[in-house]
């Protein structure tokens, strides 16, 4: 059989055979079919915002639209608060224009998605700065002036060796508790610098113990010994003083000197030769010595002998001393 076109009407055509009743009934309930659609149409109650929807049984009926989008009785479609899911955003579809203010947090960004070009001029503050974040290649040169350091901000592990010359020290600012010991040498001092009140030499006053009774060889003054440590080469200046006694006349000459650790006695003496009238029975003599120390332990010691007469004298214990100053050589 053919159709109609537009509604598809059954009808018999020239090619069919004659079958009467059934032609017409296959017609009849096609009408049928397009007049109960229409019927519903009009006999329905539809509501505001209903889309007229082809149920299961092939009719159309109004039916209100619900889920992600909704209608209005303007016709208007709304689609429905976080109905946009991530899957429902094409790629590369979200542009500045569609993020709100605020929107992009720290836990939205990626690790170091933020480059330089990201940042905006002036926006890093210090706040935004974390502890030792700053380090020697970042600042640039010349940047860090006075007017920027905290006070007492420079620690000694800042200063590079070398860093501070002459020109970067006040006047005055070098005490005396920052100048390491034995580090003002000779060449330091300018001329006439040091007065005698700032010489704190090495120096004192030996004197014997109890008297000697001299013999033919030198021996030892009792208690006349000094010992000695320098702390550089220096000279060591004695002016040794004998007190020499002998009541008889005619008597011994008596001889005084030094001796210097092992070495044999000082060339230099103090001689007193005995008179050979009665009434003078001794004197006080002496003699200067400069001896050269090394940086070693030394031992002076004042030595007394006797050269010719019968009798040994002596020396006395009341003025037998020697008077010394140490100089760095």
């Amino acid at each position: 059989m053919g159709e109609t076109s537009v509604f598809k009407f059954p009808y018999p055509t020239t090619a069919d055979s004659p079958a009467g009743p059934a032609q017409i009934e296959a017609a009849v309930k096609k009408i049928e079919e397009k007049l109960l659609a229409i019927e519903l149409l009009i006999t329905g109650t539809p509501s505001a915002g209903q889309l007229v929807v082809v149920s299961g049984t092939s009719h159309p009926e109004y039916k209100t639209i619900t889920g992600d989008v909704t209608f209005n009785s303007s016709g208007v479609a709304t689609l429905g608060a976080e109905k946009v899911t991530t899957a429902k955003i094409k790629l590369l579809a979200v542009e500045a224009a569609q993020l709100a203010s605020n929107a992009v947090t720290a836990a939205k960004l990626a690790s170091e998605s933020v480059e330089t070009a990201k940042i905006k001029l002036l926006a890093v503050t210090t706040a935004t700065l974390a502890a030792e974040a700053v380090t020697t290649g970042k600042i640039a040169g010349s940047a860090i002036t006075a007017a920027l350091m905290a006070a007492e901000s420079v620690e000694t592990a800042a200063i590079k060796n070398g860093a501070v010359t002459a020109a970067k020290l006040a006047a005055e600012s070098v005490e005396e508790a920052k100048i390491k010991e034995g580090a003002v040498g000779t060449a330091k001092l300018a001329n006439a610098a040091a007065s005698s009140q700032k010489l704190k030499p090495t120096a004192g006053v030996v004197a014997a113990s109890e008297a000697l009774a001299v013999t033919t060889s030198y021996q030892d003054v009792p208690g006349a010994k000094l010992e000695i440590t320098p702390a550089v080469a220096s000279t060591l200046l004695i002016v040794a003083t004998f007190d020499f006694q002998n009541p008889a006349t005619n008597g011994p000459t008596l001889l005084g000197t030094l001796k210097l650790d092992s070495e044999t006695e000082e060339a230099a003496v103090a001689r007193w030769k005995t008179p050979s009238v009665e009434g003078t029975t001794g004197g006080v003599y002496s003699q200067v010595y400069a001896l050269s120390l090394s940086v070693a332990a030394h031992t002076i010691k004042m030595r007394a002998k006797r050269e010719g007469g019968i009798s040994n004298g002596e020396t006395k214990a009341v003025t037998t001393r020697m008077l010394y100053t140490l100089f760095a050589s």
